[in-house]
C-alpha cells in the first residue's frame, strides 16, 4: 500500500492503525464501530495529543498527524545505500583473514625485535666500508707489488751475494791500514831494499824460472772449478766417486683421500705461502670459488658460492642483506599497524547490535498503512 504525505502537517492514507490499551494496532475505523456499537450514535469527542490534530464536524472528523520527524521508505533507502548487507559484508571479509589466523601465519616469521637481535652479531655495510677503508683492494695491491722482487726471487739475487757476516768472516783474515803501517815499520826502505834486492835475481830471470809453476790466481781459478773436500752427513755415505744416501728412518708416504701417490713434487696452487730459512710455510687459500659444506655424506653436500650479479647463493638460494631485508619487510604490515584494524569476532559483535535491511523495511511497511481520510 502506497505511503504519500500531502504537507508537513498532514497525511492521507487508506487506514489508519492506533495502540490500544493492550499495546496493539488497531484499525481506527473498526474502534469507532466498536464504540457505537451499544446504540449511541458514535464517538462524540475525538482529542488530538502530540502530532495529532483532530478537525471537523460533530459526525465528520479529519485526523491530521505530522510525521515530519519520520523519513520516508525512499529517503531511508538512500540512506541505506551508503551500507552495505551483512551477506554483503560477510562475502567481502571472507577474502581477509583474522587477527586469530594473521597470527597464526606471523608465527613462523621473526619479528623486528627478533631480527634486530640475529643481526646484532653482523657489521652494517657502512661499519664493513669504514673497515675495509683502512686496507687497499687487491688490485692496488698487485699495482704495489708490482715493482717489488718477492721473496723467492730475491732469495735467488741474493744467493751470489756475501751478507754482513761472512764479508766480516773474511775480512777478519786481512790486516786493516793501522796493522799494515806496524807491520811496515819492520820492515827495509826502498834504498835498502834496491841495496838489498841486488844480490837477489831479476824478475825476468825468476819469470823465466816460474814459467813452469803456476801463479797463484791461477791456482785458484782452479781451485774454484773443484767440489770442497765433502763431509758425509747423517744417512749418507762417500764411497770415491759415489755419494749414496738413504731414507735413516720412517720414509714419506704421499697420500690423497688415504690412496698412496707417487709424485716427485708437492705443488700448493693458490695458496698464501712464505719460504724462509729454508722451511715452507703454508697456508690457506688466495681465494675460493666455493665453499662446500657436508652434513652427513656426499648428497648432504651444499655450497656457498658468489653468483654474476655478486649475491651470495646457499646451494640456489641467495642469501639476503640486512638492506634487501629490510626493503622486502616494508611492503609487510606490522602488529602496531594490524592493531587499527577489527577482528571479525569484533565486527561481529558490533554487526549483531545493528537492525538488518529487511527488519528496516518490515518497519516501514506498517507505516505506510496511513493512507486516506478518517471519516
Amino acid at each position: 500500500m502506497s505511503f504519500h504525505v500531502n504537507n508537513s502537517n498532514s497525511i492521507v492514507c487508506d487506514s489508519l492503525f492506533l495502540l490500544d490499551t493492550n499495546n496493539s494496532l488497531q484499525n481506527v475505523l473498526d474502534l469507532i464501530n466498536a464504540g457505537g456499537s451499544s446504540g449511541s450514535s458514535g464517538i462524540t469527542t475525538l482529542t488530538g495529543s502530540g502530532a495529532a490534530v483532530v478537525t471537523g464536524t460533530s459526525t465528520s472528523k479529519t485526523i491530521n498527524v505530522d510525521l515530519s520527524m519520520f523519513s520516508t521508505t525512499n529517503a531511508i533507502s538512500n540512506m541505506l545505500n551508503s551500507y552495505t548487507t551483512t551477506s554483503n559484508l560477510n562475502t567481502l571479509l571472507s577474502s581477509y583473514t583474522n587477527t586469530s589466523s594473521l597470527n597464526t601465519l606471523l608465527a613462523s616469521y621473526t619479528n623486528t625485535t627478533g631480527i634486530n637481535t640475529l643481526l646484532a652479531s653482523y657489521s652494517t655495510t657502512n661499519a664493513i666500508n669504514n673497515m675495509l677503508n683502512s686496507y687497499t683492494t687487491t688490485s692496488n695491491l698487485n699495482t704495489l707489488l708490482a715493482s717489488y722482487t718477492n721473496t723467492s726471487s730475491l732469495n735467488t739475487l741474493l744467493a751470489s751475494y756475501t751478507n754482513t757476516t761472512g764479508i766480516n768472516t773474511l775480512l777478519s783474515a786481512y790486516i786493516n791500514t793501522t796493522g799494515i803501517n806496524t807491520l811496515l815499520a819492520s820492515y827495509t826502505d826502498t834504498s835498502s831494499l834496491n841495496t838489498l834486492l841486488a844480490g837477489y835475481t831479476t824478475l825476468s830471470f825468476l819469470s823465466t824460472n816460474l814459467s813452469h809453476y803456476t801463479t797463484t790466481n791461477s791456482m785458484l781459478t782452479l781451485l774454484n772449478a773443484k767440489q770442497d773436500t765433502l763431509t758425509a752427513g747423517s744417512n749418507i755415505t762417500i764411497s770415491n766417486n759415489t755419494i749414496s744416501a738413504t731414507s735413516g728412518g720412517n720414509p714419506l708416504i704421499l697420500q690423497l683421500d688415504g690412496v698412496t701417490q707417487t709424485a716427485t713434487t708437492l705443488n700448493f696452487v693458490q695458496n698464501n705461502a712464505l719460504l724462509s730459512g729454508g722451511v715452507l710455510n703454508v697456508s690457506r687459500l688466495t681465494h675460493y670459488d666455493k665453499i662446500p659444506l657436508i652434513y652427513s655424506n656426499f648428497a648432504s653436500i651444499k655450497d656457498i658460492t658468489q653468483d654474476v650479479n655478486a649475491n651470495l647463493l646457499w646451494g640456489t638460494d641467495i642469501l639476503t642483506t640486512n638492506t634487501h631485508l629490510s626493503s622486502v619487510l616494508g611492503s609487510y604490515a606490522t602488529t602496531a599497524a594490524l592493531s587499527n584494524y577489527s577482528t571479525t569476532i569484533a565486527m561481529t559483535t558490533l554487526l549483531n547490535g545493528k537492525v538488518d535491511d529487511s527488519q528496516v523495511f518490515n518497519k516501514c511497511s506498517k507505516w505506510s498503512s496511513f493512507h486516506g481520510h478518517l471519516i
